[in-house]
């Protein structure tokens, strides 16, 4: 998935804002590089949705939702705009 002739992973790491990366337990992107991208992204978080596969939005709405709330809330104003 992530091929280091791309220079991908030197891009990565440039990243300077929050990241939210979200993945499902059973995922076909291997576990693997899901953790590397998060070990390469600074200020990023990983969030593995237990039980579910590449569809989360589909089959784990809820949870993917609470999650990106959470990940954003620190970003939210008392008005409600980020």
């Amino acid at each position: 998935m992530i091929h280091e002739s791309t220079g991908t992973k030197d891009k990565l790491k440039l990243l300077c804002m929050p990241v939210l990366i979200i993945a499902g337990e059973y995922d076909i992107i291997h576990g693997r590089h899901t953790r590397m991208m998060r070990n390469l992204i600074p200020n990023s978080r990983l969030s593995i949705i237990p039980g579910s596969g590449h569809n989360i939005l589909l089959s784990h709405s809820d949870m993917v939702n609470s999650e990106i709330y959470n990940f954003l809330k620190p970003y939210i104003k008392d008005d409600g705009k980020v």
